[in-house]
């Protein structure tokens, strides 16, 4: 049961507009995508800034009340399905696409941001993000990284981890830890980055990701054709005249002069004669 000094420490800190705590609320987010069974939180939150969502973090640490964090809950895997009787910290209005570098080929945005929306920011520059699940219209990058998303481009183009240049998030206790860079090359430190993705927030809560940019592919083009039959009852198909929209009359097989190798008699000369031992099956030794 969650104390009703800490309701209003998280209604202080964000507005009580933004702390749900009617059980209609909170059956929304007791369930995701997935085929299992929903758990009811105790609680909802829904920071507005990467501040707030710290304070949240650490504030549910404090007071050992679990917490499970949500984007749009577009996930298979239950990944945002709540402990019972704990907090669920939704990342939504956290969506902000904070920059668009074209020189470097990279973009910054909070966790909260539409897959589809950042893919339409960038192609509009120019540029490509191909990660493209199924839920894009929908799905938040944040999840997209917590669950390693893709799509059908990723045959091609890789999943969401081939893009991850960088994240800051927050660990249990509220702490801000940055990793990954702006650079093609980073090297050095451990690679936490690549760690959290597909951890489905286990390991710390996202409050930014830099993602990697590439150009945008050309257009692939297409010249349509159209082909007319011509019905063999046709007067065109009678006379067998050449010309346009006419087509020579049709033989039968049995009358078309191919030879036994398949071939025309204008190129008999290419086909290799039979050696003087060869013999008919029925004229063969048992």
């Amino acid at each position: 049961m969650i104390s009703q000094s800490l309701v209003k420490e998280f209604q202080r800190l964000l507005g009580k507009e933004q702390v749900f705590l009617e059980e209609t609320d909170r059956a929304t987010y007791s369930y995701d995508a997935a085929v299992l069974e929903p758990v009811m939180p105790a609680i909802v939150l829904r920071p507005g800034t990467s501040e707030e969502l710290g304070q949240m973090v650490r504030l549910c640490h404090e007071n050992s009340l679990p917490l499970t964090v949500r984007g749009a809950g577009t996930n298979l895997s239950g990944g945002s399905i709540p402990g019972r009787g704990g907090a669920v910290v939704l990342t939504t209005a956290l969506n902000q696409i904070l920059e668009i570098n074209e020189a470097d080929l990279y973009a910054v945005v909070q966790p909260g941001v539409i897959t589809a929306k950042l893919a339409a920011a960038v192609e509009a520059k120019g540029l490509f993000y191909p990660p493209d699940p199924g839920s894009m219209a929908v799905s938040t990058l944040g999840g997209n990284v917590a669950e390693n998303a893709g799509g059908l481009r990723g045959l091609k183009y890789g999943v969401t981890r081939d893009y991850i240049m960088g994240l800051t998030f927050f660990v249990a206790t509220g702490e801000s830890v940055k990793t990954g860079s702006r650079t093609v090359k980073c090297v050095s430190g451990y690679n936490l980055a690549a760690l959290l993705v597909g951890s489905e927030g286990t390991l710390g809560v996202i409050s930014e990701i830099t993602l990697k940019l590439i150009p945008l592919p050309a257009a692939p083009l297409a010249t349509p054709a159209t082909a007319t039959c011509i019905p063999p009852s046709s007067p065109t198909a009678a006379t067998g005249k050449s010309g346009p929209g006419s087509r020579p009359p049709w033989t039968p097989s049995s009358k078309r002069p191919w030879n036994w190798a398949g071939r025309s008699p204008a190129n008999t000369a290419s086909v290799r004669p039979k050696p003087a031992s060869w013999k008919k099956s029925s004229e063969r030794a048992p």
